[in-house]
């Protein structure tokens, strides 16, 4: 089965279906806030007949079952039984609480799987269907992949678990809707929303709930630092170049390092100054915005810790490094290895070192364990932040050690594991 196909299976789950919960307790589903009964066709039965039995109309079933053509014998249909409420005043915390199991371990995702974009897939009879999807929504179905690994052996040995999809849509009304439901206020660990801003409002809400566990996972802004409950997992730009700093003043403080910026980041410059200047290193920057400097800033031989976060600034100062006749060592931000435009052979011949928190080491363990799963599961390799969603799971429910979070002075805990890998024979190498 390609990757596509087990993007696309999920949303047939997801679209199709409206599931959007992996929890199912007896017969009763829930989507975001929303309860739905799974019903069995029998023999015999119609759509009126289902439809009177439930009081709700048949045209409701049909359009959350997305229904085209008549019913078969054993087909799964989802009532949408809340349609019964919509006009009464629901107490949530009821709701929720007859739904939820203490003893088990609730678990939230809170990511932007756009729905309603993605409301494309075509049914027949043999459940195959189009080779299509809402491209934005692939990084949350492959994150999502990841969990479910995670999940299938987590409850092979014999842990409860409970999984809640809710879909973001990277919409600040879909969000706000969810958390002022109180959908998840039962929940144990929530799972972004991944993007900082949509994150916030999620922690202006729960960012100091002791019974939960707020993950940001993907984004590298953090705007939720004053909760005590919120768990960053990203590297922000400022923990990349403090490791980078680490690691060269750990292996390189007897050779030659300079310090090349452009002028958006002076913080984290000034940051990682102070860094050296503790260790007695004097290291000298220069703000190159004019590429043509940099031969006269290079000697014969230099580490170069690059601080930027632009793309065409990176890409310029690489190629430009790379035609000089001095040798360089440079040390960078993990972004580059998602420049597609950089020359492979450069970055071998600047021997360039950079964060890689995302990647996949194959002399870990761990890591050669989730592909070795991930494989046998799927039939395929691991997606883009598949691992990122088996590693979150496997640590805070599992029994594995990933990260390694610090407390901040503003309150929330930040993810310092941030192995350095280098590019060497076309391939990137971990070195520290």
């Amino acid at each position: 089965m390609g990757i596509k196909s087990l993007i696309l299976n999920i949303l047939f789950v997801f679209c199709c279906n409206y599931i959007i919960s992996a929890k199912v307790t007896s017969d009763t589903v829930i989507f975001s806030d929303k309860k739905f009964v799974e019903h069995i066709v029998d023999a015999g039965e119609s759509l009126n007949s289902i439809s009177n039995f439930y009081s709700i109309s048949s045209e409701d079933i049909k359009k959350a079952n997305d229904l085209t053509k008549n019913l078969y014998y054993k087909q799964i249909l989802y009532i949408p039984i809340y349609l019964n409420f919509e006009n009464t005043v629901i107490d949530s915390n009821n709701f929720i609480s007859n739904e939820i199991d203490t003893n088990i371990t609730n678990v939230a995702l809170f990511l932007p799987y756009y729905i309603a974009k993605n409301d494309i897939l075509e049914i027949q009879d043999s459940l195959k269907y189009i080779n299509k999807y809402y491209s934005k929504s692939e990084s949350s179905l492959s994150f999502h992949l990841g969990v479910e690994l995670a999940l299938d052996s987590l409850i092979s040995l014999g842990k409860k678990i409970n999984l809640f999809c809710f879909d973001s849509n990277q919409d600040s009304l879909s969000v706000s809707k969810i958390i002022e439901s109180d959908t998840l206020k039962h929940m144990d660990l929530i799972i972004g929303p991944m993007y900082s801003k949509l994150f916030l409002l999620l922690s202006k809400k729960y960012g100091n709930d002791s019974t939960k566990i707020l993950i940001s996972p993907l984004s590298r802004e953090n705007k939720a630092k004053s909760y005590s409950s919120v768990f960053q997992i990203a590297l922000t730009h400022l923990g990349q170049a403090e490791k980078l700093t680490e690691y060269l003043i750990e292996y390189k403080k007897n050779e030659n390092i300079i310090i090349l910026h452009d002028s958006k980041l002076v913080n984290i410059l000034n940051r990682v100054k102070y860094n050296f200047k503790k260790e007695n290193l004097i290291v000298s920057d220069y703000d190159v915005s004019d590429i043509n400097n940099i031969k006269n800033i290079c000697k014969d031989t230099q580490n170069i810790l690059l601080l930027s976060t632009s793309k065409a600034f990176v890409s310029r100062v690489l190629s430009s490094l790379g035609s000089l006749d001095s040798h360089s060592t440079v040390f960078a931000f993990e972004a580059l290895k998602t420049y597609s435009n950089l020359d492979i052979n450069n970055l071998m011949n600047l021997n360039v070192h950079i964060i890689n928190s995302r990647g996949i080491d194959l002399t870990n363990h761990h890591d050669t364990t989730f592909v070795n799963a991930f494989q046998k599961k799927f039939f395929a390799d691991p997606q883009k932040y598949s691992k990122i969603g088996y590693d979150i799971i496997m640590h805070f429910i599992g029994d594995a050690n990933i990260y390694n979070f610090r407390r901040t002075k503003a309150g929330c805990y930040e993810n310092r594991f941030a192995p350095i890998f280098h590019y060497k024979d076309y391939m990137l190498e971990r070195v520290f």
